[in-house]
């Protein structure tokens, strides 16, 4: 598996015996792997249904390492392209980061796993694509996805129809999260396997401020 990287060089001080050396350090690159969730409907179907042209109801996960990062079942780590049973729609140069995978990991189970739970879920507020904007902003210090991606919900309901339609959906969710499992309208709930959680009563990790 090929993990996209940059390295970096930049000259160092010259050693006593004249000869001029170099620091070298790979930056990885940050991806975002954004799906259409509705494979397509929108496209077709936004205009007759919110009076408005919405081409892409995204699900994004954030492909650094090797690996995808995105939300699920709860914060979850698969293989790039293939966590989620749709086929990538687009994929969004982000930057590079200087963090490592423990980094990563550390603060998703320790920060990222307490604000995003299944329990806290919300398919207009507090989703998928919220999620794969903070695990964003902690690796490109502070830079996340395009505001249009995080902001879906709210472009997409901003017109009349649209917004009778968030009432519905609003309405629908809550009703769920009174009879069914945690998660409500979450679409991909059910995948996994998940990120790695910190021991119970662990104190979060204090993240890095942005630079």
């Amino acid at each position: 598996q090929v993990v996209s990287a940059r390295v970096v060089c930049w000259p160092a001080a010259t050693s006593r015996y004249g000869v001029s050396l170099a620091l070298c350090h790979t930056m990885p690159k940050v991806q975002a792997y954004v799906y259409d969730i509705t494979q397509g409907m929108a496209s077709r179907m936004s205009m007759a249904m919110l009076g408005k042209q919405i081409d892409v109801i995204p699900h994004t996960g954030i492909v650094v390492f090797g690996k995808e990062y995105f939300f699920g079942s709860g914060p979850c780590i698969g293989e790039p392209g293939k966590s989620v049973p749709c086929a990538v729609h687009q994929i969004l140069d982000l930057g590079e980061t200087a963090k490592t995978p423990e980094e990563l990991e550390a603060h998703i189970a320790q920060v990222l796993a307490r604000e995003h739970t299944a329990e806290a879920y919300n398919l207009l507020s507090h989703n998928c694509n919220h999620y794969a904007d903070d695990v964003a902003k902690f690796l490109l210090s502070g830079k996340g996805l395009p505001a249009d991606i995080v902001h879906i919900a709210e472009e997409a309901l901003s017109t009349p129809r649209g917004q009778a339609l968030r009432a519905i959906i609003e309405n629908f969710e809550r009703q769920m999260r009174g009879g069914a499992p945690a998660g409500g309208l979450n679409p991909f709930g059910h995948v996994g396997p998940a990120a790695p959680q910190s021991a119970p009563g662990a104190a979060p990790a204090a993240a890095a401020p942005p630079g």
